[in-house]
């Protein structure tokens, strides 16, 4: 692919470290552009066409440091991308204007390559989105993972007009951290879909709610049998199912999702667990580990008992689950929980309660 630049505002000819107002890029068609867009900008708008590359960067930071400006990128076609080759901070809040010139399948596609970071410091909006939108994260296969950092006020990340219809957040061989600074204990919505393969870690640091997961392991390494990662953190995530919907077997394996932290929540609240019925239950799980006292496991339909075989807690799975109905802010769930081995500081404490009762019972008689 040719590297050229279409165009761009004068000031990104000033060296790296000097400060302009804003930043537009304009390019179109298939064999879209590279720019070296290190500086600092109140304001970068991005408008890219067809299968386009804007915003490369080999070297150097990416601040938009005001938090009053925004970040426009205006897909003026369908598949638009930015590489990030280094780490981009964008300061201001970041609005993805899906007004596209066909009807659907349009995708913004982020590749984050070389070990790089990319962080939203007020997180992602998309507006106006048509059917079928995805918003693409995705590090280089079987190279070193980058990192997407997004920070959010309670609200949405991805959400198209609102109600995130038709929308998806796709994650690919990516660190995906959400992280709400304005209020960690309010909820942030990522899109109706969110798809979770080729290793990915979706990193919580707030709560999340989505419609989907749908979980796929990587095509190009299917040894590794392995799906992804939902890192908990003490947070809740509601997801109206879990989906393993692959393409091919390759794609089958085990989605993990590590509820460290305290009072960690997991609800499936519209549904259970789905599977593609093209390939075997038996080449899929979804294992829950590190599974403490305080940590919720709930769906609202029961599952049923081959599906529960490819459940496990704690490394436990079939007759070592424990299934109960409980309520649940007013409404009725299947709690799965295990029999938790106590910690040593819990086996000393009960030791210690032995001990005075025994003492108690002594000098009673």
């Amino acid at each position: 692919m040719k590297t050229k630049i279409i165009a761009f505002i004068p000031c990104i000819a000033l060296a790296a470290a000097a400060h302009a107002a804003s930043l537009t890029l304009v390019g179109g068609g298939s064999e879209m552009d590279t720019a070296d867009i290190s500086g600092v900008y109140d304001q970068i708008t991005i408008e890219t066409g067809t299968d386009g590359y804007m915003g490369n960067s080999s070297s150097g930071l990416i601040t938009v440091q005001r938090t009053t400006a925004t970040t426009d990128f205006n897909p003026s076609a369908d598949n638009s991308y930015i590489n990030a080759y280094a780490n981009y901070v964008f300061s201001g809040p970041v609005v993805l204007d899906c007004t596209a010139t066909t009807a659907g399948n349009h995708v913004i596609s982020t590749q984050v390559l070389n070990a790089s970071t990319l962080t939203f410091q007020n997180g992602i909006t998309v507006k106006n989105a048509a059917n079928n939108t995805r918003l693409r994260f995705g590090g280089k296969i079987q190279d070193t993972i980058g990192n997407v950092i997004l920070n959010a006020v309670s609200g949405s990340i991805i959400n198209s007009d609102s109600n995130m219809t038709d929308s998806e957040l796709i994650l690919t061989s990516i660190n995906f951290t959400v992280r709400n600074t304005d209020n960690p204990s309010g909820t942030v919505y990522l899109g109706k879909y969110t798809h979770i393969f080729y290793g990915s870690v979706l990193n919580l640091e707030t709560n999340v709610r989505t419609l989907q997961l749908a979980p796929r392991s990587s095509v190009s390494n299917p040894a590794n049998n392995l799906i992804g990662t939902v890192m908990m953190n003490g947070h809740t995530l509601t997801t109206g199912s879990i989906d393993f919907n692959p393409d091919s077997a390759s794609q089958c394996g085990s989605l993990t999702v590590d509820m460290t932290g305290d009072s960690a929540s997991i609800f499936i609240s519209t549904g259970t667990i789905g599977f593609n019925a093209n390939y075997p239950k038996e080449d899929f799980s979804l294992d829950f580990i590190n599974v403490g006292v305080g940590d919720k496991i709930y769906f609202s339909k029961e599952i049923d008992d081959s599906t529960l075989s490819l459940l496990t807690i704690n490394g436990l799975s079939g007759d070592d689950i424990i299934v109960t109905q409980e309520l649940y802010d007013g409404k009725n769930y299947y709690s799965y929980s295990v029999n938790l081995i106590p910690e040593p500081a819990s086996y000393a404490a009960l030791i210690g309660a032995m001990a005075l009762f025994m003492a108690y019972r002594r000098r009673s008689r």
